[in-house]
């Protein structure tokens, strides 16, 4: 749970982000955060829908694959950042004001370390993820106290995904795999 400063401080960083339509619609939804079952879904912070709603409904469970392969993606990529920029595995005794400016620096920092490794890499590069089976958990039934708003952006952002405009060519073969 997000302690009151926390609450602040996702605040005050989704206050100053314009939302834009979604690639190839006119739909415009918030900027959000994927985030796990440990977080309560609001407007700027996801959740994957539940096992027993996402196991009857194809447009649910694909929802439920994109964001997860979201959550896989940006915890590799925080991973990845670590080995570099070894800072991030020990608390950071700085001032909060410098922990940003840090983490900023760090990022573009390994934007730029990995573009310069693509750029000059000659391999071909292969899109073989997996929707993984060990991380799967059963979450709550509800979503505890979210809102009606809640709902909506994340059905919203189900119904792009399975739609022409959302959909990712591999999508429904991975979730419809029984293997």
């Amino acid at each position: 749970m997000l302690d009151h400063m926390g609450k602040k401080v996702m605040l005050a960083f989704f206050q100053n982000l314009n939302p834009m339509p979604l690639p190839g619609t006119e739909k415009v939804l918030p900027y959000v955060i994927v985030s796990d079952e440990a977080f309560k879904l609001t407007a700027n912070i996801m959740r994957t829908y539940s096992k027993e709603q996402s196991s009857t409904n194809l447009q649910k469970a694909v929802h439920n694959y994109r964001h997860s392969r979201a959550r896989r993606t940006s915890k590799n990529a925080f991973g990845i950042l670590c080995q570099y920029i070894r800072v991030f595995h020990v608390p950071i005794a700085v001032k909060p004001e410098t922990v940003d400016e840090l983490t900023m620096s760090a990022c573009i920092l390994h934007n730029f370390l990995i573009n310069d490794r693509i750029s000059h890499s000659k391999e071909p590069v292969e899109d073989k993820l997996y929707l993984p089976k060990e991380n799967v958990q059963p979450l709550a039934k509800l979503g505890g106290n979210a809102t009606h708003e809640a709902f909506k952006i994340r059905d919203d952002f189900a119904e792009y995904f399975s739609s022409r405009q959302g959909e990712v060519q591999w999508q429904i073969k991975h979730v419809t795999r029984t293997n």
